[in-house]
């Protein structure tokens, strides 16, 4: 059985399992776009103000090749022209939390072809404890 590190990131991600994607947003209500979700979700678990876009979220970590994957790390993909512009929580376990397009926020795994596709990097962001 796996046990998580870090259980307040899983409660707070989980709670916005189901959220519709709705871009520019970041309400549980009213939906939220993948930046978003990740910046909100990082000020509720570990009180840290993330930039609100992907590209800017990626400036503020430090790359993690995905060999060395934690929860709680940032994913980072090349999905539109080269550039990131989409991100997610690493879970473990090859899963991850994200809002996606079609589906809103859902847990997907990284093995899956699309996401293997567009995968650029993992990020860490520094977390005081």
């Amino acid at each position: 059985m796996d046990s998580t590190k870090q259980p307040w990131l899983y409660f707070n991600a989980y709670e916005w399992a189901g959220t519709r994607y709705h871009y520019g947003q970041a309400i549980k209500q009213k939906g939220t776009d993948c930046s978003g979700f990740v910046s909100s979700v990082y000020r509720d678990v570990y009180c840290l103000d993330l930039c609100r876009s992907s590209s800017s979220i990626w400036t503020q970590t430090t790359a993690i090749q995905k060999k060395d994957l934690q929860e709680g790390d940032i994913l980072f993909f090349k999905i539109r022209k080269g550039q990131i512009s989409h991100v997610g929580i690493y879970l473990g376990n090859n899963k991850f939390i994200h809002a996606a397009v079609k589906g809103g926020v859902i847990v997907s795994d990284l093995g899956e072809p699309y996401y293997t596709h567009y995968f650029f990097s993992g990020g860490r962001v520094s977390v005081k404890e």
